[in-house]
């Protein structure tokens, strides 16, 4: 019996992989998405194979220390998976009165109550579509990637407390402060 920690991952059928050493590779409907197990353990005591199996191919990992390196590797795997699959789409919405998001080509333009517009190039990893005027849906297959510029579209104008305006995550709940009172 083993005593080492160790983890299981059946990968999905539409997600081809491929291990060689410790560079583990998927490719899927959207991309390929390529990661090198060694990064996430400094240490060397990992330990990784591919086996394929009925159910589709199963990676086995195992580390002979400490376990908490597995599940970083765990959870990034299937972000990784998740994303070469399927991807990851966080919509954003302008609040507030007169509040815009224009799509011009390669770049973005935001009019958000200041005296001039603020101009944001799009990256060519992700896509953003803009259905609305006053919304718009980022899409990309490397979940880091896509919250990452969430976060800084975001801190153009984060949402405020009192009023609640600002470019706000879709379904996001803001939690409201009372005014000044008399």
């Amino acid at each position: 019996m083993c005593t080492h920690p160790y983890v299981s991952m059946t990968f999905p059928s539409v997600v081809l992989t491929n291990l060689e050493g410790s560079l583990l590779t998927m490719k899927g409907p959207l991309g390929v998405m390529t990661f090198n197990l060694s990064h996430f353990d400094p240490t060397g005591t990992l330990g990784a194979s591919l086996i394929h199996t009925e159910h589709g191919p199963t990676l086995h990992l195992s580390v002979h220390t400490n376990g908490d390196a597995l599940t970083t590797i765990q959870s990034t795997l299937r972000n990784a998976i998740h994303g070469v699959a399927q991807g990851f789409l966080v919509e954003l919405e302008a609040k507030g009165v007169g509040y815009k998001i224009l799509r011009e080509a390669n770049t973005m333009s935001f009019k958000l109550g200041l005296s001039h517009t603020v101009t944001v190039e799009v990256p060519e990893d992700v896509v953003i579509l803009n259905p609305h005027s006053q919304r718009m849906m980022i899409f990309g297959m490397d979940k880091q990637r896509v919250h990452s510029i969430v976060a800084q579209l975001r801190a153009l104008r984060p949402p405020e407390v009192y009023k609640g305006k600002g470019l706000v995550r879709k379904g996001e709940f803001l939690r409201r402060k009372e005014g000044k009172k008399k």
